[in-house]
């Protein structure tokens, strides 16, 4: 498995040591590489899309933080696996809503830095669910972690991914939306409409915000159950992170 990964640190004695320790556990694999950054920009300045698999981000540094530096790099880069370096367990607070692929408290403990890489290497070699439909006569397939919102309208069903398309089709998808809403990830909060979780900005007092902006309807009667699935979505994916 090809490793590449990014460490970026304006403490460079924590930075040698957290890359010693990655070395030592992927020394074996086909591939690994390591860069080091001291600050934010500095990073941002070399950064092209797919250039790492996996992206360690100190919250606090001088000039521009982790958390906006994670910012940017999602923006870039959906697939980037984003983890947050930090010295207090007071500092996650600032970054629970970005959605990291995890956290880890410095030092980094062996057992939490082994957990952080099995769950990046399962990532890694797993196969993401898509969603297949025709559109212009065109098989197109959108990985789940790109969908944004899926929504029945009039006679067609349409599609809002995470580049900002939109989507349309005029096939029922029965048997794709029914694993659809099977997935954890998604929300049903109105008839013929399926919500992204990870991708929920903000509820509203009879809508949902979504990124990139739109606004898809919910069922009143039942905002506070949708907004308590959507907290406990959070919560779990916090607990998953932490380890």
């Amino acid at each position: 498995m090809e490793w590449r990964i990014v460490i970026v640190d304006d403490l460079q004695s924590d930075a040698d040591a957290l890359s010693r320790a990655l070395r030592e556990r992927l020394g074996g694999e086909d591939a690994l590489q390591i860069k080091y950054y001291a600050s934010a920009e500095a990073m941002l300045a070399e950064f092209a899309p797919g250039a790492y698999r996996l992206a360690f981000l100190d919250v606090r540094m001088d000039g521009m933080s982790g958390v906006e530096l994670a910012q940017k790099l999602r923006a870039a880069d959906r697939e980037l696996m984003i983890v947050f370096l930090t010295t207090s367990p007071e500092y996650i607070f600032d970054v629970v809503g970005f959605h990291p692929f995890d956290y880890l408290l410095k030092p980094c403990a062996p057992d939490k830095l082994d957990h952080v890489l099995s769950e990046a290497r399962r990532m890694l070699a797993a196969v993401e669910p898509e969603l297949a439909m025709r559109v212009n006569r065109a098989e197109v397939r959108v990985p789940y972690r790109e969908l944004v919102a899926v929504a029945a309208r009039d006679h067609e069903i349409e599609v809002r991914t995470v580049s900002g398309q939109t989507l349309a089709t005029t096939a029922r998808l029965t048997d794709e939306l029914r694993a659809l809403a099977d997935d954890p990830r998604f929300l049903a909060c109105y008839r013929g409409v399926l919500l992204n979780m990870d991708h929920i900005v903000s509820f509203g007092k009879s809508t949902i915000t979504m990124l990139g902006g739109a606004e898809y309807p919910m069922r009143v009667r039942e905002r506070k159950e949708l907004m308590e699935r959507y907290s406990q979505h959070q919560i779990s994916g916090t607990r998953r992170r932490m380890g």
